[in-house]
């Protein structure tokens, strides 16, 4: 069965078992074609609503944000890795569905006290050592809200002068037929096959309590 980028089924193959060596790299091929992917190079801060299992094993879908969940490079220097290559990774919450198994924080650079509240730590650890991977259940750095997460993040980015930083907000690493980006990544985006804007600019806004309002 390949699944789409939707999690929805795509198509069913029946293969003779002696023919699946010779038919799975073609069903592989195709199965990475329906894959969800972030439509830029290089972003500089990826903000991501929510995680959890619910989503995707790993809390956050490898195949969309280039991390492992044996651990990744930090270095904002790009150094010839492939796209999309995401310097930083903010996390916002979970989801209700995975009940505090925040597995998949590791591969974020940043979240809140409200994310770290919530996890369930023997969740964590029996899934991440189960699996064998338990830098996807380290704890990133985490600040009191999403405002200062931000404002902390972006401050530490090293953009060149002058230039402004390509920020992406996402749903989740499934919910990316709709993202919202920075003005710095409008050229990409206008006159692009593909690709379309659903609305004008405006400024992020946040709750009483620094929360990020969940418009994305």
């Amino acid at each position: 069965m390949l699944e789409d980028q939707h999690h929805a089924t795509a198509r069913v193959t029946g293969v003779r078992a002696a023919d699946f060596e010779a038919v799975e790299p073609g069903l592989l091929a195709d199965a990475r074609a329906l894959l969800p992917l972030l439509p830029f190079e290089e972003i500089d801060l990826l903000v991501v609503d929510r995680i959890g299992k619910n989503i995707s094993g790993t809390g956050m879908d490898t195949n969309v944000i280039n991390r492992s969940v044996h651990g990744y490079s930090a270095a904002l220097a790009r150094e010839g890795r492939p796209a999309p290559f995401i310097r930083r990774i903010f996390v916002r919450g979970l989801t209700p569905e995975t009940h505090g198994n925040g597995v998949g924080i590791g591969l974020a650079d940043v979240t809140t006290a409200r994310v770290v509240r919530s996890l369930d730590q023997q969740a964590m650890a029996m899934n991440a050592l189960t699996a064998m991977a338990p830098q996807s259940a380290k704890v990133p750095l985490w600040f009191a809200d999403d405002r200062e997460a931000l404002v902390r993040t972006l401050g530490a980015l090293a953009v060149r002068q002058g230039e402004e930083p390509r920020v992406v907000r996402i749903a989740d690493t499934l919910s990316v037929t709709q993202l919202e980006v920075s003005a710095a990544l409008w050229p990409e985006v206008e006159g692009r096959a593909g690709l379309e804007f659903t609305g004008p600019p405006r400024a992020w806004t946040f709750d009483a309590d620094g929360s990020l309002r969940d418009e994305a």
